[in-house]
């Protein structure tokens, strides 16, 4: 991202920082290139993956591969917290696998930084549950992926 642009991410979090609400809005009709309100140095840990990526690209090709894997899918939000910069967010899945229809859930905790920007999200289910459910692998190579 380009200074110029980087400027621009920061001006719109300082007037509307990251918030369960945009979450369930990327959520509800997900696309990668919409990924926007993420520090530079964001970190994002996912179950099943060898390490957590690091960096906006690394995070945005995270979630554009999920969705190419599972191209309909889409989480809403079940429940949620929200405390000094700290958000928990526990939703549920659905979409289509290997097998059909699937629905599961899981639990993102995210962290802001001072801008309102993500600068880490820890992400939380069962890599099993996902491999049955939706299929594939679960050791970073699959739909968790």
């Amino acid at each position: 991202m380009t200074g110029d642009t980087e400027d621009r991410v920061r001006a719109y979090a300082a007037k509307t920082p990251f918030n369960v609400g945009l979450w369930a809005g990327f959520w509800a009709k997900p696309d990668a290139t919409r990924v926007m309100l993420l520090a530079e140095d964001v970190v994002g840990d996912w179950p099943g993956d060898p390490e957590p990526v690091r960096g906006r690209e690394a995070y945005r090709d995270r979630i554009a591969r999920l969705l190419e894997l599972v191209p309909d899918l889409h989480l809403e939000v079940a429940e949620h917290a929200e405390n000094d910069g700290c958000l928990f967010i526990h939703w549920v899945a659905h979409g289509t696998g290997e097998s059909g229809p699937f629905v599961f859930d899981g639990i993102d905790r995210i962290l802001l930084d001072e801008d309102g920007l993500v600068k880490e999200t820890v992400i939380r289910y069962d890599p099993a549950v996902v491999a049955a459910r939706v299929g594939g692998r679960s050791d970073g190579e699959g739909p968790d992926a």
